[in-house]
């Protein structure tokens, strides 16, 4: 995995309220940066410009006012550059290095830096003058565009123009960098400061190891789920003793543009033909596809390490029932499951909201309270069809937990939410997929309890049960059924939906509210085996 640690910092003014969105986006831009990055690059953000260089795998960053002309400010990160990796280059990089280990490189920084504050001096103006710092070939990007309209920092020659090599960017992306530690050490910075970022390659048992690492490592136990419909399927096992799910989903056929056979890979790469039959004009047989990971991928792997026994029970190849659950249903046994579902269950969706985590997969990120959301892929896409896109876009408000919660009050947010949503995918990718291409939906039960809604392709190849009546709902059937539902909405309905032996809830009390009812309205619970016997005899 890819570790970071600031080194040393320089800060000029503590008390900048007009840096306090910056620092927020600077933690966004780090997470940005990969392997395959620009070494030089400037990023304009409102009234200031983040530049940046990475040499030995340390990465300098000095952020200025957009007035400040960016030869000097590429100069200065090359002094302060040059000068660290003569001190202290080799051991910035052992794996052992502390958080802050170089703050006494803060003096040397800071006396440079009152060197170039003044753009008039004659050094300064000989650097300006001087082709020693030539900045026409650095990278420069939009903030906008950067971090919401999924561009990306790539080396220019590595960036394809194809929507496949643009929705598969998230994907590719390396390890993100944890960078909390440096924005609470250090307020904003006014004029010309500069702090230093160390990324270095550490392998981590501790922390998040690459699947790469991890899948090798898994030991098979049992299949949990095999589905014919997706082509799917869920493996349990164990790594280190821990247990382990895999999914594996066969991925969808790329079709770059459908006018040549030389860019699609499920013919040119044909490479053995068994025919089964053939009737006139109808022939049918089986092939093998020559696979490759960049431009033909098997399949999607996924997996959930170390896994609960709530994520197996998940997976697990179960019975359904059709319930009705009531109000008074809802109060008695789902409000109770709800609530330990909250806190550290959902750690990892406050972490996408206000922490970073998974910013380099964000499609769009509108930061208002209030009516703002995040919109990015679900783990069930690929990153490469369109016709398989799912997103999910998660609200910031958090007093929805459900589909329960909503009620008239909240009809104009959804609508604008609906529309919002459908205009932002077309624009990210291109109008490739259109706003009345999108299927929009919400699940009840769901999956986790902070309000998301569900964001696919309406040619998406397999949904399975998560599109079906009985689990999704259509958000615009949401908003129409507000209209009449009274002032207390979906918290006043009975909603029948489809639930599995191995929920939880199921388990805590719906399997006896489901036998009860069943039992008045006169229905059987289960056939006896003569019962069974004597209908086949009667058929």
């Amino acid at each position: 995995m890819m570790v970071s640690l600031p080194l040393s910092g320089s800060v000029d003014d503590d008390n900048d309220p007009s840096l306090a969105e910056q620092k927020k986006k600077v933690k966004l831009i780090i997470s940005r940066i990969t392997p395959n990055s620009e070494p030089r690059a400037s990023i304009e953000s409102d009234n200031f410009q983040i530049h940046y260089l990475i040499k030995d795998s340390i990465i300098y960053f000095v952020i200025c006012e957009k007035s400040y002309p960016r030869k000097l400010a590429f100069s200065y990160i090359s002094e302060i550059s040059n000068e660290f990796s003569q001190s202290h280059g080799s051991d910035s990089l052992r794996p052992d290095t502390r958080p802050y280990q170089y703050v006494s490189f803060d003096n040397y920084m800071k006396k440079t830096k009152k060197i170039y504050q003044d753009q008039r001096a004659q050094s300064n103006l000989d650097k300006l003058n001087s082709d020693l710092a030539d900045v026409k070939a650095v990278m420069s990007k939009n903030i906008e565009d950067l971090l919401y309209r999924g561009d990306s920092l790539d080396k220019m020659s590595e960036v394809s123009s194809s929507i496949r090599m643009e929705s598969k960017k998230y994907r590719k992306a390396a390890h993100k960098i944890n960078f909390d530690l440096l924005i609470q050490q250090y307020a904003p910075i006014a004029g010309v400061g500069l702090f230093i970022i160390n990324s270095i390659e550490i392998l981590n048992h501790s922390h998040i190891m690459s699947l790469d690492t991890l899948i090798p490592k898994f030991q098979f136990k049992r299949v949990l789920v095999s589905n014919p419909q997706t082509k799917s399927t869920a493996l349990l096992g164990q790594i280190d003793s821990k247990d382990a799910i895999i999914t594996l989903e066969k991925t969808n056929f790329l079709l770059d543009d459908g006018t040549s056979t030389d860019n699609i890979p499920c013919i040119n790469t044909i490479e053995q033909i068994a025919t089964t039959t053939q009737n006139d004009i109808y022939h049918w047989g089986l092939c093998t596809l020559k696979q490759d990971l960049e431009t033909n991928p098997t399949s999607k792997l996924n997996l959930i390490w170390p896994a609960t026994e709530v994520h197996i029970k998940k997976y697990t190849q179960q019975q359904y029932h059709l319930i009705e659950e009531t109000p008074e249903v809802y109060n008695n046994y789902v409000v109770p499951y709800i609530k330990t579902m909250t806190g550290d269950r959902l750690k990892w969706v406050g972490n996408i909201l206000h922490e970073g985590a998974e910013a380099e997969k964000i499609v769009y990120n509108d930061l208002d309270k209030e009516k703002g959301f995040v919109l990015l892929p679900d783990m069930k896409w690929d990153g490469l069809s369109l016709d398989a896109l799912y997103l999910v876009a998660i609200v910031y408000r958090e007093d929805i937990k459900s589909l329960r919660d909503l009620n008239p009050s909240h009809k104009e947010w959804l609508q604008d939410l609906n529309l919002k949503i459908r205009k932002v995918v077309a624009s990210s990718y291109n109008g490739q997929v259109l706003p009345d291409e999108l299927r929009l939906f919400i699940h009840y039960q769901p999956s986790y309890y902070h309000f998301h809604i569900h964001v696919v392709n309406i040619l998406h190849p397999g949904l399975g049960d998560g599109i079906a009546a009985g689990k999704a709902i259509l958000l615009e059937d949401v908003i129409e059924q507000l209209n009449y539902l009274g002032p207390k909405g979906f918290s006043n309905k009975t909603i029948s939906y489809v639930i599995g032996e191995n929920h939880p809830l199921w388990v805590n009390g719906l399997k006896k509210v489901q036998s009860d009812r069943l039992k008045e309205l006169g229905l059987p619970t289960e056939f006896p085996k003569d019962d069974i016997e004597e209908l086949n005899v009667k058929q």
